[in-house]
């Protein structure tokens, strides 16, 4: 995966990336397996001078409008938004990849909006 991660900063160069933290949900071996992958793409990009912010899924949830008590419906509201804005249908992991990206685009937007003022 190390490789994967590398070869894919390779293709798209971000300028500043933003990672969901990991959270521990019953299952620790996927709560261990996440943890891992965020170290090693934490360490790409500070091997890589790439700054990044690691952002808790109620933060980015609340910003962008995700709704619902339970996991689930959180998930099935990410789809719902992402379809609603972007015309596109998206699997849960990618609705929520792609609205963390907007939650991310209107942070650096409103620091710059609040830096030229």
């Amino acid at each position: 995966m190390y490789f994967a991660i590398k070869k894919l900063y390779g293709k798209v160069k971000p300028n500043f990336v933003f990672i969901e933290d990991t959270q521990y949900q019953q299952n620790f071996a996927s709560f261990q397996s996440l943890s891992q992958m965020q170290g090693v793409i934490m360490g790409i990009l500070f091997e890589k001078d790439v700054g990044f912010q690691v952002v808790k899924p109620s933060t980015w949830k609340s910003g962008v409008g995700v709704r619902g008590r339970k996991r689930k419906e959180q998930k099935e509201n990410a789809i719902e938004i992402v379809k609603m804005i972007y015309k596109i249908d998206a699997s849960e992991d990618e609705a929520e990849a792609i609205l963390i990206g907007q939650w991310g685009s209107d942070i650096l937007n409103q620091g710059q909006k609040e830096m030229s003022t």
